[in-house]
């Protein structure tokens, strides 16, 4: 069913989502098919390795736009540099998601910084960080930026970073709301398909740029160069289909650091779907958004906030 265009451009909630990779893709596509306005902050080069399906990609796309399963999602390039500029007109900006909602598209701000936030030109009823940077840093998230702020996954603490962290490691408790306490420990450890981990992830031999010799979607065999970083060649470890590919021009800083996967199970059309993973990630959140929304326990007895077009602040 979709989702009527006067509803994504006059009341519902408005919910921003940091990063537009992989798993917040999942979160945001579900979001919008439920009717909220969603707006996804991200960084200038993004290093999304399942490009097709991630809004991401719509940063670097020439049309500056990106459709995964049927929703598309739209690059708002405001200003000269990469980055949203500190003083960029909050009328350009409220135009522009204002647009974005009317066509029922997901807008993309290049702002990792969360300057949209912390100016005031827009006050979003959550905030979702879905960075998953698996590093001992909280990327600036606190509960004073919505009245529902949701983390995905370690080093966030629910009742300190955040209100609600979304188990991200896959097993059993995949998709858990978690309100007192942090999530699972990162493993490292590549989930399991057909029996395959670490040898399904492609990493890069050096710090390069990449050059990609292969594309989502084909078939490859073990021992096939998938890509270039640098001079030094990327070999597929297993035979099947190329799910993920570091975009080519991309910088890599590192040996170790993954620039693709390929899945055994042979599939194309599982390159061109959000993942199992992504999904349970994004109905979690959605059930933490209509939990809060319905007062219901355990979250805390937060001041419903249902946000209109009134709580776009600023200078239309």
């Amino acid at each position: 069913m979709s989702v009527s265009l006067d509803r994504l451009s006059s009341g519902a909630p408005i919910i921003v989502v940091r990063s537009a990779g992989e798993q917040g893709t999942g979160v945001l596509h579900k979001l919008h098919a439920c009717g909220f306005r969603c707006i996804a902050l991200d960084a200038p080069r993004p290093t999304t390795v399942r490009t097709t399906v991630a809004f991401s990609t719509a940063i670097s796309a020439a049309s500056y736009t990106q459709t995964v399963e049927g929703v598309k999602a739209r690059y708002c390039h405001i200003g000269e540099g990469e980055t949203l500029p500190p003083d960029a007109p909050a009328a350009a900006i409220l135009a522009e998601l204002e647009d974005c909602w009317s066509h029922s598209v997901i807008p993309i701000l290049v702002d990792p910084e969360m300057t949209v936030l912390t100016r005031g030109i827009i006050r979003p009823a959550v905030v979702v960080d879905a960075i998953l940077s698996k590093k001992p840093h909280c990327n600036g998230l606190h509960m004073g930026l919505a009245p529902l702020v949701i983390a995905l996954g370690p080093p966030f603490e629910a009742g300190r970073h955040c209100h609600v962290v979304v188990e991200t490691c896959r097993g059993h408790d995949l998709g858990r709301l978690i309100f007192e306490g942090q999530a699972l420990p990162n493993t490292h450890a590549p989930g399991d398909i057909c029996g395959f981990t670490t040898e399904r992830v492609l990493r890069a031999p050096c710090a390069g740029m990449q050059n990609a010799q292969k594309q989502i979607g084909d078939l490859v065999l073990k021992g096939d160069v998938v890509a270039l970083v640098g001079d030094q060649p990327v070999i597929a470890q297993i035979d099947g289909v190329v799910r993920g590919m570091l975009r080519t021009g991309t910088s890599v800083p590192k040996a170790g650091f993954k620039v693709g996967d390929v899945d055994p199970r042979g599939d194309v059309a599982y390159a061109l779907r959000i993942s199992d993973k992504a999904r349970a990630i994004g109905l979690a959140v959605l059930e933490a958004v209509v939990r809060w929304q319905n007062g219901c326990v355990p979250l805390p007895s937060f001041v419903q906030r249902h946000v209109n077009a009134d709580d776009l602040a600023g200078a239309k």
